[in-house]
């Protein structure tokens, strides 16, 4: 995909800026687009299964575009968040609403996603900027948990972020945001112990992004007023709820075999879902790609591969969300691509017996 086609992903911050500055219909015009024209486009648009030269990747992932559009989205967060604290009280309760819907979107879309991808960058800039998005989406420990926690135990009983076959998303919720709280937190302490520092220690980051959060609503409050911190949680929780609905897509029902000496086989294509949907991949840091980001995190998300072993999704994101919630539906649909997929993996063993 040309580099330039990344910069797609700034629509959604455009239409939330246009929803809050002109106001009316056009406070709908993100959820609109992202949950409504986005799964009608991408209905019958499946995408290209190309990967790129692997000699393009180190210029790809020193691009000013590439990442002069991660580095862009603490500013546009910022900005957005402050626009809409502003506009809060000449908005109509249907105008707000959708604001806040539109602003919540790009908070799970841009924001923790964008904060996702810098996390996993070796830079500490990036790192600080992704802290810093996360505490402005009051999920701060997503990091210590994605990257020392998921990557590590995703496809196993043990992670928190893996949604067993069967398992509705409204349980599943609960599960990953709890269980991934507890889980940065143990590993958090288990760093601490490991370096001989008290958890309760000034040096626990979990704490720290704690009093940063706490100190993000609380200057929201002194400055823009209650409603303004509500505001702020609200857009949040959707944003989390968003994000923690593409973890349930991504590794749904897919679960590594156990060795018998303790232990799980390695990490592989066939442990996560894939997408090619080519909205989807521009909207979202070609997270839709997210086998091959599993295979090497280190990978950047201009050079993630289409991996063949890689069970595909039946449709974009923004349509398997809304399809997730209406869970009759989403088993259906899922449980029956899980079946074939398993299918097809066994089936060279049972012809080779």
């Amino acid at each position: 995909m040309p580099l330039i086609h990344y910069a797609f992903v700034l629509v959604i911050p455009a239409l939330v800026t246009l929803g809050l500055l002109w106001g009316g219909v056009w406070t709908w015009a993100t959820p609109v687009f992202v949950y409504l024209l986005v799964p009608l486009i991408e209905f019958k648009w499946q995408g290209s299964k190309e990967n790129l030269p692997v000699a393009t990747e180190p210029a790809r992932a020193k691009s000013f575009i590439a990442n002069g559009l991660l580095f862009s989205l603490l500013p546009i967060q910022l900005f957005l968040l402050t626009l809409l604290f502003w506009r809060q009280e000449t908005f109509s309760v249907l105008e707000l609403l959708g604001a806040t819907i539109g602003v919540g979107t790009m908070v799970g879309a841009i924001a923790i996603n964008g904060a996702h991808e810098l996390g996993h960058h070796a830079s500490r800039s990036a790192k600080l900027q992704s802290r810093l998005m996360l505490a402005l989406s009051l999920y701060p420990h997503f990091n210590t948990e994605h990257n020392k926690g998921h990557h590590i135990r995703m496809a196993t009983p043990e992670d928190p972020a893996t949604a067993p076959a069967g398992q509705w998303v409204y349980a599943f919720w609960v599960q990953s945001i709890w269980g991934g709280f507890k889980s940065a937190w143990a590993l958090e302490r288990k760093r601490l112990n490991r370096i001989k520092q008290n958890h309760w220690s000034v040096r626990n980051g979990m704490l720290q992004d704690g009093l940063a959060v706490l100190s993000i609503m609380a200057i929201t409050g002194w400055l823009a007023g209650a409603q303004a911190v509500a505001l702020l949680m609200v857009t949040s929780v959707i944003g989390i709820l968003l994000l923690e609905t593409v973890n349930y897509l991504q590794h749904y029902g897919l679960q590594r075999r156990p060795h018998d000496k303790g232990g799980y086989e390695r990490v592989g294509p066939a442990h996560s879902w894939t997408s090619n949907r080519p909205l989807s991949r521009t909207l979202l840091f070609d997270l839709p790609r997210h086998a091959d980001h599993h295979m090497d995190d280190r990978r950047h998300y201009t050079s993630l591969r289409h991996l063949e072993e890689s069970p595909v999704l039946p449709q974009g994101y923004p349509a398997m969300i809304l399809m997730a919630l209406v869970p009759p539906l989403f088993l259906s649909v899922m449980d029956r691509q899980l079946a074939d997929f398993q299918g097809r993996k066994t089936q060279p063993s049972t012809l080779s017996s």
